[in-house]
């Protein structure tokens, strides 16, 4: 019996992947680039070891797509969305060794349908090569524990290494595995604290492209990521408290999220008062992280997907505790607890796919909020001035902030090296690295700003500039009336940012 039903949701499994599979390649190339995308589209372009704000592997798998399918969104996202099928198959896999097939079904069930996981399989970030490499880190530190082998927990080490060569994020996964291995007593004994050590050294060692990057930058990314984020901490705000604590009602959705938790709390339970390995691994890879990133809000602005790894092994704690809670004794309960599961998986597939049909054809109204649209017509503006204003150097275009410098790069013909605020006396993030101001001394340049960002250019240009033109804004209307507004200033004999 336990055979058949291995095979049946195994055969489920290979059903619900090859859809979820050909759905996000039919629907990834219908919507404009996300500002996020378009600037790590940017990074491959300029190929460096590491960046400022992220490491390099999302911008590989992005140049990996553009060159098999060109410069257009189904490029740019379709690693993403084989990487995110590659996730399933592997999460699959491991679960039903864990558990078995029916919870393996289900955790990638849950998975692919919650809408924080399954927008982030259509947009192509950070975050795909990340978990691919934090479902690695957790199978090989598990079956390390199990076989006690040396090789394992180097194994470990290198997905540690490549991870942290997507999203600093994998840093946490250091802590997680430590608490694992302390929850199952294997430090105990030394020859594991030597494993163990020798696995954060492969870790480093596989780390070398976003360590030396840093080395030959003044360590500007670790400092940005700790010292900086550090410093943006203020006293207590309850405020961003709660506003995070929201945010993850919508993002893991409001009926799935509370049971979530649950399952955490569970699995720590059996984790102390059983000798049960596998809710030690599920815990220890979810409560630290999501913790940290609770208590971080209290003082702090967190973004909501960055406790996102932790309610990956926390879903998987749902399903593997729920399917053994509901099995016994009275029906009514079973029942009405399928009702409630059923209710709340279709409510996430609802959730996504509105914000998938959305994506390419506005249905809701999002006014300001709404980043993705107007950005092929801020392309075509461009191009318009680049002819008029900029013919022998079209390059020169300064977009305020990374978002408009990088949809003007990827949207405008012909595919500008746009700069960024840096050459207006900021910070200017990746763009700072990529040109050098002084070297455009005496130039013209068209200059392009988002009337949702707070800009005065006005008060500023002349700083930077002997002289500038204002032009009509381009209005973006969408569901609601309009949203936003582009604007664009012709500005001539460029003064550097060091005059």
């Amino acid at each position: 019996m336990e055979d058949s039903l291995d095979k049946q949701y195994t055969k489920y499994f290979y059903l619900l992947i090859a859809v979820v599979t050909i759905l996000r390649l039919l629907v990834i190339g219908l919507s404009l680039l996300t500002p996020q995308e378009a600037y790590y589209w940017n990074y491959g372009r300029h190929p460096d070891w590491s960046y400022f704000d992220h490491p390099a592997a999302a911008s590989l798998i992005i140049r990996a797509g553009t060159i098999l399918f060109g410069d257009n969104s189904f490029g740019v996202r379709f690693f993403g969305v084989i990487s995110s099928s590659i996730l399933a198959a592997i999460s699959f896999s491991f679960v039903r060794y864990l558990f078995n097939a029916r919870v393996a079904f289900y955790s990638v069930l849950v998975l692919s349908v919650t809408w924080i996981f399954a927008i982030g399989a259509v947009i192509t970030t950070p975050d795909n090569p990340l978990f691919l490499f934090w479902i690695l880190n957790i199978i090989f530190i598990y079956f390390a524990c199990k076989h006690d082998s040396l090789w394992l927990y180097l194994l470990w080490g290198v997905s540690l290494g490549l991870g942290f060569c997507s999203k600093y994020t994998m840093v946490l996964a250091i802590p997680s595995a430590f608490l694992f291995l302390l929850l199952t007593g294997k430090f105990r004994e030394v020859r594991n604290w030597f494993y163990f050590a020798a696995g954060l050294v492969a870790g480093v060692i596989f780390s070398f492209p976003v360590i030396y990057w840093n080395y030959l930058h003044d360590w500007a990314s670790f400092a940005f990521q700790t010292t900086r984020r550090a410093s943006e901490m203020s006293s207590f705000r309850f405020d961003m408290f709660f506003g995070f604590i929201a945010s993850q009602f919508g993002t893991i959705t409001p009926f799935i999220f509370p049971f979530v938790i649950y399952a955490i709390y569970l699995a720590g339970r059996k984790s102390f008062g059983e000798g049960n390995n596998r809710f030690k691994l599920l815990f220890s890879y979810a409560a630290p992280i999501i913790l940290l990133f609770t208590l971080a809000s209290l003082r702090g602005w967190v973004k909501m997907n960055w406790p996102t790894p932790g309610f990956f092994t926390g879903i998987i704690a749902m399903c593997a505790l729920f399917e053994n809670r509901i099995k016994p004794k009275f029906h009514w309960m079973n029942r009405k607890w399928r009702y409630y599961a059923v209710f709340a998986i279709s409510f996430a597939v609802i959730a996504a796919g509105v914000t998938y049909i959305h994506s390419f054809f506005p249905i809701i109204p999002m006014g300001k909020a709404d980043t993705m649209s107007g950005w092929d017509d801020l392309g075509g503006v461009m191009g318009y001035y680049t002819i008029w204003h900029i013919p022998e150097s079209p390059d020169n275009i300064i977009g305020y902030e990374y978002k408009i410098a990088s949809e003007a790069a990827f949207y405008t013909f012909g595919h500008p090296d746009t700069k960024s605020d840096n050459f207006v006396g900021e910070h200017g993030l990746s763009y700072r690295f990529w040109s050098v101001p002084e070297k455009y001394v005496g130039e013209d340049f068209i200059f392009a700003y988002d009337s949702r960002y707070r800009y005065h250019p006005e008060d500023k240009l002349l700083n930077y500039f002997e002289y500038f033109s204002t032009e009509r804004p381009l209005r973006i209307f969408g569901v609601g009336g309009e949203q936003f507004s582009f604007h664009f200033i012709r500005c001539y004999g460029y003064k550097g940012v060091n005059n």
